[in-house]
């Protein structure tokens, strides 16, 4: 029993050995990295990074390769790649992290930290705030403009809430992409003379109104007839 039991265990040992030996030949870990690049490597989560890289085979015949994209020292995704002697072939990973944090991402002995960021909400600004002109007569345009932008980390809508002596007058509603702008118009006509206060969002200014002069016009004027002029008779001979 002793003997069987060797022999199993030698014939078993020779099977793992084959095995092994045949893997290590169909994928080498011998290669070597001559360009790596991670492109962008500030993200926020659930955007993609680029994990690009140019395998070289250190090898005299054409080799299979087990190349993996390693994150935090962990094989997050891998490619077999086959290279012929002395050749090179480009590999390429798309990488995306739920968590924000500094990630270490290497392919073979390059690497490169990816930092990831949390989703920032939309912030909106208004910019380049103009009444145009802020003095007018009653009935006359007054044109308000301003810039409304998106400082913010992610897409939003915003209502642009144009208010007149703090009422609400009218509301344009945008909808920008990160680091966007768009141009809102407002035109007013004014009734009433006065000074009106205009906000929006947190800028203000204001505009005056005025009552139109009427110039005084004069139908058939009635000029005065001159004075009767006296004449005074002498005496004939003085």
């Amino acid at each position: 029993m002793t003997r069987k039991l060797a022999i199993k265990v030698f014939l078993l040992t020779l099977l793992i050995t084959g095995l092994v030996l045949q893997a290590c030949g169909a994928a080498p870990n011998k290669f070597e990295v001559m360009s790596f690049d991670v492109k962008p490597k500030d993200v926020i989560v659930g955007e993609a990074a680029i994990i690009k890289a140019t395998v070289a085979s250190v090898s005299e015949k054409e080799e299979t390769y087990d190349v993996a994209l390693m994150v935090n020292g962990i094989a997050q995704d891998r490619e077999i790649i086959t290279i012929p002697a002395g050749g090179t072939k480009d590999v390429t990973f798309s990488l995306v992290q739920r968590k924000a944090g500094n990630y270490k991402v290497a392919i073979g002995d390059k690497s490169a930290t990816l930092v990831v960021r949390d989703v920032s909400p939309p912030d909106f600004r208004i910019l380049e705030f103009r009444i145009e002109p802020d003095e007018v007569d009653v009935g006359e345009r007054v044109v308000i403009t301003a810039k409304v932008k998106n400082a913010g980390g992610s897409k939003g809508s915003y209502p642009a809430q144009l208010k007149i002596n703090d009422v609400q007058a009218e509301v344009q509603t945008v909808s920008l992409e990160p680091g966007k702008d768009i141009l809102v118009i407002f035109v007013r006509n004014e009734d009433e003379p006065g000074t009106y206060t205009v906000t929006l969002g947190d800028a203000t200014g204001k505009y005056v109104v005025n009552e139109p002069v009427i110039p005084i016009q004069i139908t058939n004027p009635q000029v005065p007839a001159p004075p009767a002029s006296s004449s005074r008779c002498c005496p004939e001979g003085g």
